[in-house]
């Protein structure tokens, strides 16, 4: 029975450099300690969603979400306790969102800024 892969020059298979592509792409758009969309994945959606809105006539909500007290947290508890509160910030305001809407995104300086969007109809 033949393989439904073919082998590739640089060894592997096309199916194996697929996902390492693949992988690759996600990791650029996207932040290693959130697994959230980063601030070149939200500015490109930011793009996105106001050509969509000028094209439809839908509005886009943008949020800017900032973090109190985040350099404290790394200061005084460490880093690892200012890791957690970010990925718990970040799983909490996506939970508040639709799975069309691009969730919180990227990092700033210390203070740890998001960026939210979603398109909403016109009222």
């Amino acid at each position: 029975m033949a393989s439904s892969s073919t082998t590739c020059p640089q060894g592997g298979t096309s199916a194996s450099a697929s996902r390492r592509w693949e992988k690759l792409r996600y990791d650029a758009t996207h932040d290693g300690l959130t697994d959230l969309p980063n601030r070149t994945l939200c500015l490109d959606r930011l793009q996105q969603a106001l050509a969509h809105a000028a094209r439809s006539g839908e509005r886009v909500a943008v949020a800017l979400v900032d973090v109190n007290g985040f350099k404290a947290i790394n200061d005084n508890l460490g880093h690892e306790v200012g890791d957690a509160a970010l990925r718990a910030t970040a799983q909490r305001l996506k939970r508040c969102l639709r799975q069309s809407d691009t969730g919180p995104g990227w990092a700033e300086t210390s203070s740890r800024s998001c960026c939210t969007m979603r398109t909403t109809s016109s009222a």
